[in-house]
């Protein structure tokens, strides 16, 4: 996606069914921080560890989808179509199957709606602590100071397996906040001072 700014007017800008405005998106970072905690205490972890614990999630978020819930993400070569979705880029390899579906499974099921950022913040850290990804809730369970930026790598390299270390047919597109040279104007309803 892109980030362009003119005449006091700023929008972010997702595939073309995501439009989120930078307001919009700080409450999403907002409500994205306190669903993690609330998660994360649920799953024990200490009040020392919190904040890192915490803070590691938020910059997965940050670097996947500028905390975007509605963004698209993983372009599957051969149909054209996207395979990933919301805060963290859940993906289904196959439609219907796998981590995208299960995520709006379970916001369904906990009545949140598929694109709200705190469902998918709650989910996520339930995922990550189904067992599915054991070196990832021990790493944020035990998230300190000292080491959050294991906690950053564990996140990455096994709850996250970015597509580029898979041989597969699937291309990361735009995933991180960046500008663009060559983006005309965009028109925004969010006036920003």
């Amino acid at each position: 996606f892109f980030f362009s700014s003119r005449r006091r007017h700023t929008r972010l800008q997702g595939d073309w069914s995501s439009d989120v405005c930078s307001s919009d998106l700080k409450n999403n970072k907002e409500n994205i921080m306190q669903a993690f905690a609330d998660e994360l205490r649920k799953k024990g972890v200490s009040p020392e560890n919190l904040a890192y614990a915490v803070a590691a999630l938020a910059g997965q978020v940050k670097q996947e989808s500028g905390f975007n819930p509605t963004l698209s993400h993983d372009r599957d070569k051969k149909t054209g179509q996207f395979t990933g979705y919301g805060i963290y880029g859940a993906r289904d390899p196959s439609p219907g199957k796998g981590r995208k579906t299960d995520m709006f499974n379970w916001l369904d099921q906990n009545g949140f709606d598929r694109s709200s950022a705190e469902g998918q913040a709650r989910y996520m850290v339930v995922e990550a602590f189904s067992g599915k990804f054991p070196k990832t809730a021990n790493a944020l369970r035990n998230a300190n100071r000292e080491n959050v930026r294991d906690v950053t790598a564990v996140l990455t390299n096994e709850f996250e397996a970015p597509a580029e270390r898979r041989n597969n047919i699937i291309v990361r597109t735009q995933n991180s906040v960046r500008s663009e040279e060559h983006t005309s104007e965009l028109q925004s309803p969010c006036n920003l001072v």
